[in-house]
């Protein structure tokens, strides 16, 4: 659901963050499933969950065109989660 969604044309850009697996793993594990995700950072380090003080994993994070955090989702997000929060940020 979120490969289909950055795949729409939308002022938007999708950064999907990987904090653990091996490339190898990630990338067999994407041709498995036949995605192609477009920004895909490898972040072992866990830079970008402490950064943002991310209380767990999976986790969606909305940041605005100015770099600031505007919202965080903990768990699994829905499609209809997801759409709202992209309207809230192109709307800005």
């Amino acid at each position: 659901m979120m490969a289909e969604a950055a795949a729409a044309p939308k002022d938007v850009t999708y950064l999907f963050v990987d904090q653990g697996e091996r490339r190898a793993a990630i990338e067999a594990y994407l041709a498995s499933q036949n995605l192609m995700l477009p920004n895909l950072l490898l972040d072992s380090r866990q830079d970008v969950a402490r950064h943002y003080a991310m209380p767990g994993l999976p986790g969606t994070l909305s940041i605005g065109a100015d770099g600031k955090l505007r919202s965080t989702h903990v768990g699994e997000i829905s499609r209809e989660a997801l759409a709202a929060a992209i309207s809230r940020l192109v709307a800005e």
